[in-house]
């Protein structure tokens, strides 16, 4: 019985591994400007919907989460890729960019479709700073959102979560235009 859990699951993040791409020719659904109001509800732009033409693939070697609440991610070239399991939030460690950040996601979510955001976050060592919150839908259509002139000596992070705090999503994501990942310091 574990065993095909396990082969579900797998097969689960291939499906959505290989949804995951976008294309400059995504139109965006809406757009909303000015001041956030908090960040988590923030929603400055819509996330586009992707073509398949074009395709990001995963790194190979990621595995897929084992455990509901769960994050695997892993850094290949210039993409970092993921797969999350049944998660209200979660984020990335802490990147470097080459300027600009592709971030693309499929998701689906428990129990219907809803709404989720990823957020943007610059990373310093005394305070974090809000850049944008780009929303999409848990409909397992891969969206995606591109965000230029970022500092290349910054540091990065990308949160993505339900805007309903009693909502879960699965899925998938590749953020591209990572130069390095920062080290993590170990937990104690």
């Amino acid at each position: 019985m574990e065993r095909s859990k396990k082969i579900v699951c797998a097969a689960a993040v291939l499906l959505c591994a290989a949804l995951a791409g976008c294309s400059a020719s995504g139109t965006p659904q809406a757009s909303h400007s000015g001041q956030p109001k908090t960040a988590r509800y923030a929603q400055e732009r819509y996330a586009q919907e992707c073509s398949q033409a074009q395709r990001i693939a995963l790194p190979v070697l990621l595995r897929a989460p084992q455990r509901d609440g769960t994050l695997m991610m892993l850094l290949s070239g210039d993409v970092l890729g993921g797969a999350f399991t049944t998660v209200s939030v979660c984020s990335t460690r802490s990147l470097v960019t080459d300027g600009t950040l592709t971030v693309q996601v499929c998701a689906q979510s428990q129990p219907e479709v809803q709404q989720a955001s990823f957020a943007l976050w610059k990373i310093s060592d005394d305070a974090s700073e809000y850049v944008q919150s780009v929303s999409f839908r848990c409909d397992g259509i891969t969206r995606g959102y591109s965000f230029a002139q970022l500092d290349r000596s910054a540091q990065y992070r990308v949160v993505f979560s339900c805007a309903d705090s009693r909502g879960r999503m699965s899925g998938t994501f590749a953020v591209q235009g990572v130069t390095q990942q920062a080290e993590e310091p170990p937990q104690a």
